[in-house]
């Protein structure tokens, strides 16, 4: 392996990855209902990052994307950089 991909691997290894389950599915689609009701639709893969947070107990993200803001039990953290 080049170097390039042996950081890469290092990398993936710290992080925390999560898997779309059962329960994610069930939180996007509760979220995916409540933004339709409300006229506030964003793209579904912003509701199953959100359903994957809510669904394993976080609720903060940093982002620059205002949507999140329209998500119950989101709290969004703006990203200044």
């Amino acid at each position: 392996m080049i170097d390039k991909e042996i950081r890469s691997l290092q990398l993936l290894e710290k992080l925390r990855v999560f898997d779309f389950d059962t329960s994610a599915a069930k939180k996007a689609s509760e979220i995916w209902a409540d933004l339709k009701i409300k006229g506030k639709m964003i793209k579904i893969i912003d509701i199953m990052i959100a359903a994957i947070m809510l669904s394993r107990g976080y609720d903060q993200i940093i982002s620059n994307d205002e949507h999140y803001s329209n998500i119950d039990g989101i709290v969004r953290n703006v990203c200044k950089i």
